[in-house]
């Protein structure tokens, strides 16, 4: 799947690969519906996690439906101000925008001093694995680092 940002048409993008790569420039869409990144010197094509802006994002992978139609299937976490973070999965047609099918489930945290003064053993015993997993240490629970990093996208209102 690809990795790039939810563009805003006009917004500012980083070329992550390619001929361009480390170019700033603004997004662009093209009549068939796929996002550029114009830089000085020419555009990329922003498929395949070529393109990016900031350390907001969501998966993109897009296709060719059986009929034709170019697809956005969008997934990933989306902060929206004064609704919350929901984990959200869209399918929307590339040329036109319009969507197929789009979910949007709201998440809340459990803090983690509740955890960690829980009366149920398996919850103590996660927010001590995590409690080492995020400082950095080993532990027999977590040995994957990049497991607690979780990007947000704010979508303006």
């Amino acid at each position: 799947m690809a990795q790039i940002n939810t563009p805003i048409i006009g917004g500012a993008c980083t070329v992550t690969e390619g001929t361009h790569k480390g170019k700033t420039g603004t997004y662009s869409r093209d009549d068939d519906g796929f996002i550029w990144c114009d830089v000085d010197g020419g555009s990329t094509e922003c498929t395949g996690g070529r393109c990016a802006d900031g350390k907001a994002r969501v998966s993109v992978r897009d296709f060719v439906e059986t009929g034709g139609i170019g697809m956005y299937e969008v997934t990933g976490l989306v902060e929206v101000p004064g609704k919350g973070v929901f984990n959200v999965s869209a399918l929307i047609e590339a040329r036109s925008g319009k969507e197929r099918r789009i979910s949007a489930v709201p998440l809340s945290a459990v803090p983690f001093d509740s955890l960690r003064a829980s009366a149920n053993d398996a919850e103590r015993h996660a927010a001590a694995a995590l409690e080492h997993h995020i400082n950095g240490a080993k532990s027999g629970y977590a040995e994957n680092k990049d497991v607690h990093e979780v990007e947000l996208v704010t979508v303006p209102k």
